[in-house]
């Protein structure tokens, strides 16, 4: 990933930006994808992530294709908001 010369974009901080492996979930087609150790520059202020666009850009093909070797479901549960009270 490049390295930033201008403050992050949610909180203006121009601390320098930490590499990070991240876990990143992905929400497609009605299922949750989660992937692990993912590379990402993190701002050491608020915490917003930035990822290289091609790195996800693979990912999401391999969402469509179907071709995540190495994947395991997962057990999820729904809950509601209103279930757990406000």
């Amino acid at each position: 990933m490049t390295n930033r010369d201008y403050p992050c974009e949610f909180c203006d901080t121009t601390l320098e930006q930490e590499e990070k492996l991240v876990t990143l979930t992905l929400n497609r087609g009605g299922k949750v994808y989660v992937f692990e150790g993912v590379p990402a520059r993190v701002c050491p202020n608020c915490g917003h992530r930035y990822y290289n666009g091609p790195m996800i850009t693979r990912l999401e093909r391999l969402i469509r294709e179907d071709a995540l070797p190495g994947a395991e479901p997962i057990e999820a549960y729904r809950v509601p908001y209103t279930a757990v009270g406000s």
